[in-house]
């Protein structure tokens, strides 16, 4: 219920607050110039509260979602008011003035970002290390090389490892995933990218790929997960099962998992690859990262699958095809961890709890996830694989010596900085590290190195600040504020009708000619823009809506 509320406040006062900080630039930059601003309202829609103060209504509306202010002579869908000699008019000031207002609004959405950003490492946090995940077989990161040296003309394998810490995309340093993630993504598909990886005094190259899944570069990048060590006194045997029934959903059931007779609750214990180089590989799987490794590097061959169901062993043989929208193969079948209790001390406060052998263990979900000593948090687990009553217990976390459960959680680490002047350094480099980004992705979408299906909209963005609001730390969320700020800064630059670009490009036409530009092209382009970009937004939220509820 707490982390509920956390989530709906972080997101009335995200999006508000980013819209507030939008309009405050156009409204302070507005006064400075002398302009009439006749509303400045916090919120949509009717007003709740009002105060009027030096021929300004300053409002508190009833749609708690951004704001807006309304300034005499500036209205976009009515370029055709007429004329007006007040000195306090928008429309009668000098350019300079007018794109000093209208870019004022992007400038403090990004020296919100720079604040925050600034705050975060000052005071500290916690972020997502740029540390690789597991390393499929069918992925660039496999056959990543080293970069030729004076002795050694080809460089030769890379080998790089699960855990390997990446320092720098392209000569861009990366301190955290996101970042290494997007540099990544925003670079020409097929084409080598070079990394600093901790370990290797010379750079790695890499070829990125067009990902149809992800809809941009990608070099298989994925989370790296670390076993967190709990003295809770049960130890547990993994096994990977078939999570959902294959045949049970139309898009899987032509498929090759339901063609073979994969049913919801398999255990699958071995998969064999008969046309491995050196001849056939049986291996047993300990974690869903064996079983994603096998499939997607079978190269479509034909596997063996050795698995349990009802206390009976089953072989069955299928191969895996690519799926439509990846270049990846598949078998069409969600499989997961399932934890089940091996051993466990009488005396033990998860006994007491309830928990028992064979009871599977869902997780640990600690009181302070983003400490890195979790000292208290409550355990959740089922009595049947396939049951749907949970049970949990708050349970601390006891002295060593006693059996030890390894709950897998996201790499976290601590980041901040010694002195506020090194934080603001480190706020100023991801400023203009991700606003190079923005301007990269967004070249991409019309080279076609990045699909539409990136896009996101109010939506998804909104989906993701309830998320970081519930579920991490003040600061956390105020990084993610910050990330979001600069995005939208960045966006209104472009000279699109409608956003604070386009209004920059028509007072530069203004200055070059000497006169205004006129008002039924103004009003022409404002309609363009008004369909362009309610096109984008109806694409954004279909993408949001897809990801949200289909994926």
């Amino acid at each position: 219920m707490g982390s509920s509320l956390a989530g709906w406040a972080g997101l009335i006062l995200g999006f508000s607050g980013l819209i507030f900080v939008h309009e405050l630039g156009h409204f302070v930059l507005a006064k400075w110039h002398r302009v009439r601003v006749y509303v400045f309202s916090i919120g949509m829609g009717p007003y709740l509260a009002s105060y009027t103060w030096r021929g300004t209504v300053y409002v508190l509306s009833l749609i708690p979602i951004g704001g807006y202010v309304k300034m005499m002579g500036q209205d976009d869908l009515n370029p055709n008011a007429p004329p007006s000699r007040d000195k306090h008019d928008y429309r009668n000031k000098r350019p300079g003035q007018k794109a000093a207002i209208l870019a004022a609004g992007a400038v403090f959405n990004m020296l919100f970002a720079l604040l925050a950003f600034t705050l975060c490492y000052w005071l500290g946090m916690t972020m997502e290390p740029a540390r690789i995940g597991n390393i499929a077989p069918d992925q660039p990161l496999a056959s990543a090389l080293l970069c030729p040296t004076s002795g050694v003309p080809d460089g030769g394998p890379a080998n790089l490892q699960k855990g390997d810490r990446i320092l720098e995309v392209n000569g861009v340093p990366v301190k955290t995933f996101i970042e290494a993630v997007l540099q990544i993504s925003a670079c020409p598909s097929n084409q080598p990218i070079y990394l600093k990886i901790e370990r290797h005094p010379e750079l790695v190259v890499v070829r990125t790929r067009h990902d149809k899944a992800f809809g941009a570069s990608s070099i298989g990048l994925t989370r790296y997960v670390e076993s967190v060590p709990l003295h809770l006194g049960f130890t547990t045997e993994d096994q990977v099962a078939i999570m959902a029934d294959p045949a049970a959903d139309r898009k899987t059931r032509d498929k090759p998992a339901a063609q073979a007779g994969l049913k919801k609750g398999d255990v699958i214990l071995k998969i064999t690859d008969p046309g491995q180089p050196g001849g056939p590989v049986a291996r047993e799987l300990k974690d869903t990262d064996d079983f994603i490794n096998l499939i997607l590097g079978s190269g479509g061959r034909t596997l063996t699958l050795v698995f349990q169901r009802d206390g009976k062993l089953t072989a069955v043989e299928l191969a895996p095809r690519k799926a439509e929208d990846a270049d990846t193969y598949q078998i069409g079948a969600q499989v997961g961890l399932q934890r089940r209790v091996a051993e466990i001390e009488p005396q033990s406060p998860a006994y007491a709890a309830g928990l028992r052998e064979g009871d599977f263990v869902i997780g640990f979900l600690p009181d302070d996830p983003n400490s890195r000593e979790w000292k208290s948090g409550q355990l959740f687990w089922k009595k049947t694989w396939d049951s749907t009553k949970e049970q949990h217990a708050a349970m601390q976390v006891p002295a060593e010596g006693r059996l030890v459960f390894q709950q897998r959680h996201d790499a976290v680490e601590p980041v901040q900085a010694e002195k506020l002047g090194s934080a603001m350094g480190m706020a100023w480099d991801d400023t203009v590290h991700f606003s190079g980004v923005v301007f990269m992705i967004l070249r991409g979408l019309f080279t076609g190195d990045v699909n539409t299906k990136t896009l996101s909209g109010p939506a998804g963005i909104g989906a993701g600040i309830f998320h970081v609001a519930s579920n991490q730390t003040f600061f956390n969320f105020l990084w993610w504020l910050g990330f979001i700020s600069l995005n939208f800064g960045v966006f209104q630059f472009l000279p699109i009708p409608l956003l604070d670009g386009w209004h920059l490009v028509m007072v530069l036409v203004e200055k070059l000619k000497g006169s205004p530009v006129p008002m039924r092209v103004q009003e022409a382009f404002q309609y363009v823009g008004l369909l362009l970009v309610g096109a984008l937004l109806i694409l954004a939220t279909k993408n949001d809506i897809m990801r949200l509820f289909f994926s």
